[in-house]
């Protein structure tokens, strides 16, 4: 069942047509993890861009878990192989308020409280590798996770306008 996950994943974001990740279910904490192609030791298919689904997804439908590999590609991958959206993404980036730059540090701050991510991660280590992925997820992926997305509609709306059309379009 993995691998038709991103055909359910293609009918929502046609824009990413020509693109198959490996989809796996593993173990381990939180609801995915990813691994790109050639940059993970850890990887169970080093030469493939691999999405593990984990054990927080163990019970979801079909149709959440297809929300969750869109996200976590949409936000970690799709940057790495697509120069035209790396580039949104950094003008995603630039379009940040000081409002939302220091929400993500107090997430920051609530993580490393929690003991989530290490107490002498720097901000922008964080930012690169889990704030900015997931206010993707969020205002990419709204079907999936409409509370993230309402956090950026009025202050991201048009690069978020571009980014979605990208996806959505066909190819």
């Amino acid at each position: 069942m993995p691998q038709n996950l991103w055909e359910l994943v293609l009918e929502q974001y046609p824009g990413l047509a020509g693109h198959e990740p490996r989809i796996v279910e593993g173990q381990g904490p939180g609801f995915a993890e990813v691994y790109l192609q050639g940059t993970e030791d850890q990887s169970p298919f080093p030469d493939q861009d691999v999405i593990e689904l984990r054990d927080k997804s163990v019970g979801l439908t079909p149709e959440q878990k297809a929300g969750i590999v869109a996200g976590e590609f949409i936000s970690h991958v799709l940057p790495e192989r697509d120069q035209a959206f790396a580039a949104m993404r950094n003008q995603f980036m630039m379009s940040m308020t000081s409002g939302q730059m220091q929400r993500e540090k107090w997430a920051m701050q609530r993580f490393q409280q929690r003991g989530i991510i290490p107490e002498d991660m720097k901000f922008q280590d964080y930012f690169n590798r889990i704030g900015l992925p997931g206010l993707m997820r969020g205002a990419l992926t709204p079907e999936f996770n409409e509370e993230a997305a309402e956090a950026l509609r009025g202050e991201n709306a048009e690069v978020v306008q571009t980014m979605q059309n990208y996806l959505r379009r066909s190819r």
